[in-house]
């Protein structure tokens, strides 16, 4: 029971961080689009 908590807390915690650089990414891709489209 707690190996299967502790893989869930593990599966959420890789959630967050993908969720997090995705974020990153998605930011760094708008600053690009805007410096494109006023640059």
């Amino acid at each position: 029971m707690t190996k299967k908590i502790r893989k869930l807390n593990l599966t959420v915690k890789e959630a967050q961080t993908n969720h997090r650089v995705r974020n990153i990414f998605g930011n760094i891709c708008m600053i690009f689009v805007g410096l494109i489209t006023f640059g």
